[in-house]
């Protein structure tokens, strides 16, 4: 730690991730000064160290130097997926502290390799699960917590992905493709939500175009709650939204992730024409009000993602010593156990 009480970090990779999502987090963060990156792309590292004032930027493999590690404590990895296993390792064996974007690793052999490791050292090891702590994330929490939509009946996710749209060019090699990159997040807040998640059916539908991801994935879930899940993928949508749904017998919750709002809509009772008009005036004022405040956010800098609550856990529990609740490597592990479960059980429709 240096003299203000932060905590000395070095950040490795220089993708979209890392320069809009971990880069600005950590430059907000009270918890950790960033004092190199560290990358292959040296044009992009040079500019990310002059806009936010990084001391230092070392291009090439980070997992066969150790130099760039000597005056840090923690490393936060944002590098493709493909490389976590063997820069986590690494960063271990160097006894530093690691955050790690999703997916953990590509294996679940790898993973608890990792997690043993970590706790073989007595070292923090953690994934970035941050869209469970967006606001939107935390307000649906709020409302299942407090009663707000009533008993909850049934859960659901949906994601729905543009093959046209802003993609890292390493997915196809992961397994199952994209579905592997991206599912962690609706199967965490499904699991999150529905205090745990199991799948009992699976299907998919191949690739039109002989790709290694999936057209669609299907699933069905029991759960933590005693109450069904579902969730539905299709990666070759002609639009990009991701959706979590909670059915209590009051109100509906609806998380609309890609935009950070949440609203709920109540009971329509016997489904009269009021009830029709008012759900639809519900969705219509819920949804632009939030946009509002996730908008006003964006254009201000002031939008987290949740990143702002993955760091403060990751700080707490370097300096506390255990592993912090909802990000711990115990918890990817599970994720991680969870997609490979859904590969290997589904069923071609």
């Amino acid at each position: 730690m240096n003299a203000s009480g932060r905590i000395q970090l070095v950040s490795i990779g220089s993708g979209w991730v890392v320069s809009n999502r971990h880069i600005p987090a950590l430059s907000r963060s009270k918890d950790f000064e960033v004092i190199a990156i560290a990358g292959q792309q040296e044009w992009k590292l040079e500019a990310l160290a002059r806009k936010y004032g990084i001391p230092k930027h070392f291009t090439g493999d980070a997992a066969v130097e150790a130099g760039w590690l000597d005056d840090c404590e923690a490393v936060m990895i944002g590098a493709s997926p493909q490389s976590h296993y063997k820069l986590v390792k690494f960063c271990l064996e160097h006894d530093k502290h690691v955050l790690v974007e999703k997916p953990f690793t590509l294996s679940q052999a790898e993973s608890l390799e990792l997690v043993e490791l970590a706790r073989g050292a007595n070292l923090r090891l953690c994934v970035v699960h941050n869209l469970q702590f967006s606001d939107a994330a935390q307000k649906l929490d709020s409302e299942i917590r407090n009663g707000r939509l009533g008993n909850i009946v049934g859960l659901h996710g949906v994601q729905l992905g543009n093959s046209l749209r802003r993609l890292p060019d390493w997915y196809e090699d992961l397994p199952w493709g994209l579905f592997f990159d991206e599912s962690p997040h609706l199967l965490y807040l499904l699991d999150r939500f529905g205090l745990g998640i199991t799948p009992t059916m699976v299907l998919h539908v191949e690739s039109t175009s002989g790709l290694r991801t999936p057209a669609v994935v299907q699933g069905v879930f029991s759960t933590g709650l005693r109450k069904p899940a579902s969730l539905y993928l299709n990666f070759e949508s002609p639009v990009s939204e991701w959706f979590v749904f909670v059915y209590g017998d009051r109100r509906m919750g609806v998380l609309d992730i890609f935009r950070d709002i949440y609203f709920s809509l109540p009971n329509d009772k016997r489904h009269r024409a009021r009830n029709i008009l008012r759900t639809s005036c519900g969705a219509v004022l819920g949804h632009v009000a939030g946009f509002g405040r996730s908008g006003i956010k964006e254009v201000t800098g002031r939008h987290a993602w949740g990143y702002d609550v993955v760091l403060g856990r990751f700080g707490r529990a370097i300096r506390e010593g255990c592993d912090p609740a909802d990000i711990a490597a115990r918890d990817a592990l599970r994720i991680n156990e969870l997609q490979f479960k859904i590969i290997d059980m589904a069923v071609e429709a």
